[in-house]
Formats: C-alpha cells, sequence, structure tokens
C-alpha cells in the first residue's frame, strides 16, 4: 500500500488514524471545536464546510479557515464539503463546490481535500490539479445511507473512485445485515493486497457497522472517524474509545 502525507502525518502505514471533525455553525463554535480537539487524541481533524452554508459566503469561510488553520498548528486539517445528497447538511452546484475548495487551496488552507466521486474527474480536475501543486492530499468518496451493495459492487465502486485521480478512495455504507458488514471488510482486504494500492478508507455505518471503525485497521483501512462531544455520522465512537483501542501501548 502507498504511503499518502496529510501534512506530516502518513497515512497507510501503521494504526488507522483518528480524525474527529469540526461541525460548528457559527465562528465561536468552530474555533472552540478546534481547540478541543487539537488537544484530543485526534490525529487528524477534518472541517466540515457543509455546516457554514447557507449562512457563510465562501470569503467567510476563507477568514474562519485561517482562525481554524492557526488555532490547530502543526496538526492537518481535511477539507469536507459533504453535499446533503450523500449525508450532509447543504447542496452546491458543482461550479460552487469548485470554487470554495480553489478559494481555501489558493488561501493555503487545509492539507487534504475529501472530493465526492459522484461528480466525476473531468468536473473536478481543477480542484486536483491546484491540490496537486499545493501538496494537498486528495481523498475521492462515495458515501450510501440506504444499503450496502454488492462485494462485486463494491469492488466496482471503488476502482471507480480511484480512477478519478486523488490519493486515496474513501467508502461508507449503511449496513443492513451483519453480513453487509464482513462483506466491506472482505473487499477492503482483497483490494489492499494489490501491489503500490492506495490507501482506503472503509466504513460500515449504524449500530451494526461500529465494528468497522476498529477491525476495519485489520483489513486496511487507513482513516477511522470518531467523535469527541458529538459525532458527525451514525455509529462513529468516542475518539477516546477509538485511541485505547487503536494506539499501540
Amino acid at each position: 500500500m502507498k504511503e499518502v502525507l496529510m501534512g506530516k502525518v502518513a497515512i497507510g502505514q501503521g494504526s488507522p488514524k483518528i480524525c474527529v471533525s469540526i461541525v460548528g455553525k457559527d465562528e465561536e463554535s468552530c474555533l472552540t471545536q478546534a481547540l478541543e480537539i487539537k488537544e484530543s487524541q485526534a490525529e487528524l481533524i477534518e472541517w466540515r464546510l457543509d455546516y457554514l452554508i447557507p449562512q457563510f459566503t465562501p470569503a467567510q469561510i476563507i477568514n474562519l479557515g485561517q482562525k481554524v488553520q492557526e488555532v490547530l498548528g502543526d496538526k492537518p486539517l481535511l477539507l469536507t464539503f459533504r453535499s446533503k445528497v450523500e449525508g450532509g447538511e447543504s447542496a452546491l452546484k458543482g461550479s460552487a463546490y469548485n470554487q470554495l475548495y480553489l478559494g481555501l487551496l489558493t488561501a493555503k488552507i487545509g492539507q487534504g481535500i475529501d472530493l465526492e466521486g459522484r461528480f466525476g474527474q473531468s468536473s473536478l480536475e481543477p480542484v486536483i490539479k491546484a491540490a496537486r501543486q499545493a501538496n494537498v492530499a486528495i481523498i475521492i468518496s462515495y458515501h450510501n445511507f440506504k444499503e450496502t451493495p454488492s462485494q462485486m459492487a463494491l469492488v466496482e465502486k471503488i476502482l471507480e473512485l480511484e480512477e478519478v485521480g486523488g490519493d486515496l478512495a474513501k467508502i461508507a455504507v449503511m449496513p443492513q445485515k451483519a453480513s453487509d458488514v464482513l462483506d466491506l471488510l472482505v473487499v477492503t482486504d482483497q483490494l489492499n493486497q494489490r501491489l503500490d494500492s492506495q490507501p482506503l478508507i472503509t466504513i460500515s455505518m449504524g449500530e451494526l457497522g461500529k465494528i468497522s471503525r476498529l477491525a476495519g485497521g485489520l483489513v486496511g483501512s487507513a482513516i477511522t472517524f470518531g467523535g469527541l462531544r458529538t459525532t458527525s455520522a451514525p455509529g462513529q465512537l468516542m475518539v477516546s474509545e477509538l485511541s485505547q483501542w487503536l494506539t499501540p501501548s
């Protein structure tokens, strides 16, 4: 598996890296959460930009982003706008979606970005190019809050995400039965056997899928998401629990 750097954190080597999300809807809550997460066991911090739309303009988000970056210091910041169609809080059209990311990259905010694979390579190409020039890690993601596709469909989806041109592929799906969780773990293990494969982030959500947030590391899932005071997705564990189980003694 290839190693991907997000800031100074090496992803794809060793235990899964613990990531916690900033989900504030105003400046005060974003900065408070940033400080709390910085002082936690989290190794990566995701900033959920969709929580700020429409109350913030892109220029205001950039201004706030500079403050968030300053609070976090050396801890890597992952920029994510999660669209409503993939479980997020708000929606942006393709051009506005790209411009939000491009503005933040130009302002040198963030060490990683999460782009939704559904937009496709041609649409995302300007953002991918800008991220490459800025030495920012790129996650290409897919979220399905309804079901877990078959093993074959999961493989096809992950390969499709990899073709978009990022550094890591992320897939989060909702299990309807225990075997759905096992299917995702099996696929993760199989794909991680490939030489020079991209690091994968695979998540089975909800109560049924909780085990994947710990066991995923056994089959090569490179990042696991947790909460500090609140969670940003169903089935997340608290960062203290994740750290207890994932940090080598």
